[in-house]
């Protein structure tokens, strides 16, 4: 047994006092010894590498057990094991597999204070992670004044796993304030996505509870969401299904009951409850209807209107089977019961919330002010997030979007535009006029002093939108990123509103009636917009709205 003693000097708050003993117990086994007088083991990470188990042993008991792409050959960032639970006391970390010689073993550290690496790609006014990788907007809710948005998070690495529910808060949806995460993964399993609803001051959130089986778990807050107790006798829904997740509870008014609706495979189940605890089985939707290019995920149920007004919209995630390939936000317009969700449309009619590549997981805050339909989106793509080219940090959110119907040719749509909140955020507003039958193409460019850019082309003779990427930058990282992607314009008019909202890494882009996400990562922001026109039956009038 070979036996190897660090001591870790002056870096990051570290002292000469503290030290790590490493023993390599062969067969890839290894055991670090240490005195927790430090806030943080800080991991070396090297996200091409294989997972490895690591968990304290403390008093002869093993704590929670993590995955963690622990360096081998080189050393992409660092991820802070918190040791806060353990101060002041002797511990082991147990970690496994990982072979002696690689380049972690004499990198651990020890320190009072983590910082995460600066990325240029962070995208100002939409939320990312502090650290971490991070997929789905979870448990959105209106709370006392504060916007809660839990999300899905790896805490020890930029690859999909050790699924928890991160938390931040805001005021205004576009200034977040990192909270320590929410929920852990338990005996049940992981953390899997879902929602919170809100009864007497006391938040209960619903999550999937991802184990040998997926099961629907229930935990509840009474300080405003910043702990959460497990409910002792979870879970509270099971099924045989083998995708059976994301379930989104909502409060409906004339059967004074809740209303849970869960993705089941490619279908969309409805249970009832009275208390949040027992749920019984209404029904199911989606055999026959829509795009099923891929399973269907985290559902939402919105109502719009009231009385005879009144209509439901049913939002399904699905991955893959987006409009421009892998995951996308498709929905559908009805009605609902209080049991039964019936679609307007043929069973064969597909409608998409964004045609751009990175909308996906979107799902609605419960208890907006006003009524109000605020959806927030994983801004990603399940083809290339784990390749995507930031540092220390994976995913960003879109911006906050207020959703509205409309009607055209017969059928209902909705639209989204930016929130009010946001909305002030630095963006150019086009006003694109066309005459009359006119055939013509309208091309606006982003661009920068790199040559990189990105275009946005109107095409009146099939009425569509189209955004092309594929010289905005760094693109290499996957052969699905370059991809354009195209929207119908929905409408008849002869004039069309372009907003465009560009941020370090993301340009989202919104008509009257549709709406287009998609990230990028170029060398340097865009500074410039240039414009040409087929011939003159367009013309294009454009200003740049800064910070109000």
């Amino acid at each position: 047994m070979k036996k190897l003693l660090l001591i870790i000097l002056a870096a990051m708050s570290i002292s000469a006092a503290s030290a790590v003993e490493i023993w390599h117990l062969g067969a890839e086994n290894n055991v670090l010894r240490l005195n927790a007088d430090k806030n943080y083991v800080l991991l070396p990470v090297q996200d091409n590498a294989p997972e490895a188990a690591v968990y304290v042993v403390c008093d002869n008991k093993a704590g929670e057990k993590v995955q963690v792409r622990m360096a081998r050959e080189s050393i992409d960032y660092y991820v802070p094991y918190d040791l806060a639970e353990y101060k002041g006391k002797n511990i082991s970390l147990y970690i496994a597999p990982v072979p002696d010689g690689m380049i972690c073993w004499s990198n651990i550290k020890l320190s009072d204070s983590f910082e995460p690496l600066p990325c240029k790609f962070r995208p100002e006014g939409r939320f990312s992670p502090y650290y971490g990788w991070m997929n789905d907007p979870n448990g959105m809710i209106y709370h006392k004044g504060e916007y809660h948005l839990f999300y899905q998070h790896n805490p020890y690495g930029c690859t999909w796993g050790n699924m928890t529910w991160g938390h931040a808060v805001s005021k205004n949806l576009k200034d977040w304030e990192h909270l320590p995460d929410a929920i852990y993964g338990d005996a049940w399993g992981s953390i899997f996505s879902g929602n919170c609803v809100q009864k007497n001051d006391t938040l209960f959130a619903f999550y999937t509870s991802a184990g040998a089986r997926q099961t629907q778990s229930m935990a509840y807050s009474t300080d405003g969401g910043r702990s959460f107790t497990k409910y002792e006798h979870n879970p509270v829904l099971v099924s045989n299904e083998p995708d059976f997740r994301d379930p989104k509870v909502i409060w409906y008014e004339p059967d004074s009951a809740w209303i849970m609706v869960l993705a089941a495979g490619q279908k969309m189940n409805f249970y009832k409850s009275q208390n949040l605890r027992q749920w019984e089985y209404l029904s199911s939707f989606g055999e026959g209807y829509g795009n099923h290019g891929g399973v269907w995920e985290c559902p939402d149920l919105l109502s719009f209107g009231k009385g005879k007004n009144q209509k439901w919209v049913l939002i399904c995630n699905i991955n893959p089977g987006g409009p421009a390939g892998g995951s996308a936000t498709q929905y559908f317009v009805g009605s609902f019961d209080g049991k039964t969700f019936t679609c307007d449309s043929k069973a064969e009619t597909t409608k998409w919330m964004d045609y751009g590549k990175d909308h996906y997981a979107a799902v609605s805050f419960t208890d907006a002010p006003d009524g109000r339909n605020i959806l927030l989106a994983w801004m990603n793509n399940w083809q290339y997030a784990a390749v995507s080219p930031t540092t220390h940090y994976r995913s960003s959110n879109t911006l906050p979007r207020d959703l509205q119907l409309f009607s055209y040719k017969g059928e209902q749509y909705v639209s989204a535009l930016p929130s009010a909140e946001v909305a002030s955020l630095p963006h150019y507003e086009l006003d694109i006029k066309a005459a009359k039958n006119s055939k013509a193409t309208a091309e606006i460019k982003l661009s920068n002093s790199e040559g990189e850019y990105v275009t946005l082309t109107y095409d009146f003779a099939n009425r569509t939108v189209s955004m092309d990427r594929s010289h905005s930058g760094i693109t290499g990282f996957s052969a699905d990123f370059p991809v354009a992607t195209t929207a119908p314009m929905l409408n008849d008019s002869n004039r069309q509103t372009l907003l465009l909202y560009v941020s370090a890494s993301s340009v989202e882009a919104f008509g009257t009636t549709w709406c287009m996400t998609n990230t990028v990562y170029p060398q340097s922001p865009y500074d410039k917009i240039s414009y040409k026109v087929s011939d003159n039956s367009v013309k294009i009038e454009y200003k740049l709205t800064q910070n109000q």
